[in-house]
């Protein structure tokens, strides 16, 4: 529900000086269903004795090793079609699983544990979680009339947005769990009006817009030792605030990737004019100089991208 809180304007030094402040709040939390294929224990251990289609027929596990051609060091010849064995009993051996992979299978480190049989195949996990966000406003605004020639204002507004990730496997390995996004808009300005006389007006404005957005892994899962994961040591020498989690991708299970964007752009404005009027006519002059800073960098599966077909 919104939220909002409104100070009028008030007035001080004989209706001099005026203040004005306005707070506004928007936080949306929204149910979602979250339905997801995800190995079983046994998978995880190797044993696809079970793996089955939508028929039920055991799918075969191929040992990459025996293909005949195909491989990187060994293409295949025109018209020649790679052959290879069987996983045994369809077990991949404990002696082939991955160091890196023995550390994220374990404890559900990467997925959930499956948790229903009433889905649709090959679904297998359920739950409810909340997405949303959280938006906040503020403005602040002062009108001094410094006497009857010269009139003076400055306004500060601040708009931000913090989105909540997501984590239904809760072990902030789902994908928008790694780089929820949040930004921040600061804008101010300060203007002086001047009468040098009946027929001439001074107006100068000078004004700072500053948007700085970001999608990353929270500081929680950044700065991570990559040993830890089963990497080799010289992975440690990705900057800390890159080090999390790697990025994994396989067909028939969802899981995270992570991405790293920040955008920090400022933009500063002067904006002179002098209004004249003579007679029947106003004539108005004015200049303005603007500089822009645009800061931006995008870094994706900055600790490592390892994608697994079938």
């Amino acid at each position: 529900p919104p939220r909002s809180t409104l100070f009028p304007y008030t007035t001080l030094f004989r209706s001099k000086v005026f203040f004005f402040f306005n707070y506004e709040g928007f936080a949306l939390r929204q149910g979602q269903t979250f339905a997801e294929t995800v190995p079983t224990a046994a998978e995880l251990n190797g044993d696809f004795s079970n793996y089955r289609d939508a028929n039920g027929n055991v799918i075969p596990i191929y040992d990459p090793l025996t293909s005949s051609c195909g491989q990187i060091s060994n293409p295949c010849a025109p018209n020649q079609q790679p052959t290879r064995q069987q996983f045994p009993g369809n077990i991949i051996p404990a002696n082939r699983i991955d160091p890196v992979a023995n550390y994220f299978r374990a404890d559900n480190r990467i997925f959930a544990a499956p948790n229903t049989t009433s889905l649709p195949f090959p679904l297998n996990f359920v739950t409810n979680g909340s997405v949303g966000g959280n938006n906040d406003q503020l403005n602040f605004r002062v009108d001094w009339n410094v006497s009857d020639k010269q009139r003076m204002f400055a306004r500060f507004t601040r708009w931000g947005f913090d989105e909540l990730p997501w984590d239904p496997y809760k072990n902030n390995t789902y994908w928008n769990a790694l780089d929820p996004q949040s930004f921040v808009t600061d804008s101010g300005v300060w203007s002086d009006t001047y009468a040098l006389n009946p027929t001439t007006v001074f107006d100068i404005r000078v004004s700072y817009l500053r948007f700085n957005y970001f999608q990353g892994p929270p500081k929680s899962i950044t700065g991570l030792d990559m040993t830890t994961f089963g990497f080799p040591s010289y992975m440690n020498a990705i900057a800390p605030q890159f080090r999390t989690y790697p990025a994994f991708a396989f067909p028939d299970y969802p899981t995270g990737s992570t991405q790293v964007i920040s955008s920090v752009n400022n933009n500063y404005v002067i904006s002179p004019s002098l209004t004249k009027i003579w007679g029947r006519h106003t004539v108005r002059f004015g200049a303005e100089l603007r500089r822009q800073d645009e800061n931006y960098y995008q870094l994706a599966s900055q600790a490592g991208d390892y994608y697994f077909d079938n």
